[in-house]
């Protein structure tokens, strides 16, 4: 009941695409019953929405571009993400920057997800693919677990107390420190 509890609270949408987003995932781990190509249709243009102000309900070319992300085909396939390619240049070391543990083939390799979207970018003049390849880079560069910030501010709460509250920040944070550790 607490997890539920919790996860309710989160801004599931997010967490949902950033799986969604991954080219080596896609929707293959998702219930369909629950997750139905036009729930996560929905998702993904509430996002737009939310985190560029683009309103893409009557857009055909974002709806073309989804469900061709969604079946993996056209742009959006492996072979034109070269999926395979970035395994392989992975294979011999990560470069900075965001990566994802990824295991193929029973091997693990770090994928740097961002710079497979980038890619995107630059091969797309096309408006709906375009808004697409631009909610992937937003949605994947955002941290998606804020739990452990959430998780001090709590404890900050429970020792900054009504009957402590003349406690200066530094002790409420040394006082956190000696409780996490």
């Amino acid at each position: 009941a607490s997890i539920e509890r919790r996860w309710g609270k989160t801004d599931q949408e997010l967490f949902i695409l950033a799986v969604f987003l991954n080219p080596y995932i896609w929707a293959k781990f998702f219930n369909t019953d629950h997750l139905s190509f036009m729930t996560l249709f929905h998702i993904a243009r509430r996002a737009v929405l939310q985190l560029t102000r683009n309103n893409l309900i009557s857009d055909p070319d974002f709806l073309k571009a989804f469900t061709d992300y969604y079946h993996a085909r056209s742009d959006f396939s492996k072979d034109a993400m070269c999926l395979d390619s970035y395994a392989e240049v992975y294979d011999n070391g990560s470069p900075d920057g965001l990566t994802y543990l990824l295991t193929l083939y029973g091997k693990s390799r770090s994928i740097d997800i961002m710079q497979v979207w980038q890619g995107q970018r630059v091969r797309t003049t096309v408006h709906g693919r375009s808004a697409l390849i631009d909610l992937a880079l937003r949605v994947l560069s955002i941290v998606p677990n804020s739990a452990s910030t959430e998780c001090l501010f709590s404890m900050f709460g429970s020792t900054h107390t009504k009957h402590c509250n003349r406690l200066a920040p530094e002790k409420v944070h040394q006082a956190s420190v000696v409780r996490l550790d």
